[in-house]
């Protein structure tokens, strides 16, 4: 088609547009064309919040439950997208917290405005919450103990681990040993979000004046095993 263009400057240019985009389009990993959406999930107090995750600049996202009888655009932001100069879509919803599965489904408009999917993505909400909470005890081991003296005796405190009690099966605690040989009962917690602290929670004992320090493990929720975490008295 060279011959019908007069600016051969533009034709070099169209060409390397083309190229371009060849090689962007060889360099997407199969699994992505052939589902370009991911959907990551998070829980808070107030329910769940879906966040996608599309593989290519999307002009409008689109979303239903499959109590929905229809799709529902997610909107869009005053950001525009570097490459489309268009503003980008929302790129996540939230739905209150039911304690029930739900199916997710999701589709897309293409920079040139074409339909892509739906996909479904399912969510089991004890499962999703024990890995969110599990992802959150392994980021912050470092709090799951600490030492408090109050009227002469010397307490432990689990504050933290009682928190966030629905990624976690089992607690055991060492008082001078290195392998946790004592369990922290506690009652389990399956809703959204962190775990209400109540009188019927414990969040403490007490060990001799004398201790060193203590060591903790965790069972979580799918049966997996923290590591032992050491905590020292005067640290």
């Amino acid at each position: 088609f060279v011959r019908w263009f007069i600016d051969k400057a533009l034709v070099a240019e169209y060409l390397a547009d083309a190229e371009r985009r060849l090689a962007e389009l060889g360099a997407t990993p199969v699994a992505l064309m052939e589902k370009p959406v991911s959907v990551s999930w998070m829980k808070s107090n107030a329910g769940w919040t879906a966040t996608m995750m599309i593989a290519e600049p999307a002009g409008e996202v689109f979303y239903r439950l499959d109590s929905d009888p229809s799709f529902k655009s997610t909107g869009r932001t005053q950001i525009r997208h570097p490459q489309t100069g268009k503003p980008m879509p929302v790129m996540f919803v939230s739905f209150p917290f039911t304690g029930k599965p739900l199916k997710l489904w999701v589709k897309y408009k293409d920079r040139q405005g074409r339909e892509m999917g739906p996909w479904d993505f399912a969510l089991d909400p004890g499962g999703e919450a024990g890995r969110g909470d599990k992802d959150i005890l392994e980021m912050t081991k470092t709090s799951w103990a600490s030492f408090r003296g109050l009227d002469g005796r010397t307490l432990v405190y689990f504050t933290h681990l009682m928190s966030w009690r629905g990624g976690i099966n089992r607690i055991y605690y060492g008082v001078d040993k290195e392998n946790p040989d004592r369990e922290f009962r506690f009652p389990p917690h399956r809703g959204a979000g962190t775990a209400s602290i109540t009188e019927d929670v414990p969040v403490y004992v007490e060990v001799p004046s004398g201790v060193r320090f203590v060591t903790v493990r965790v069972v979580y929720f799918d049966q997996t095993r923290s590591e032992v975490v050491k905590f020292g008295k005067n640290e």
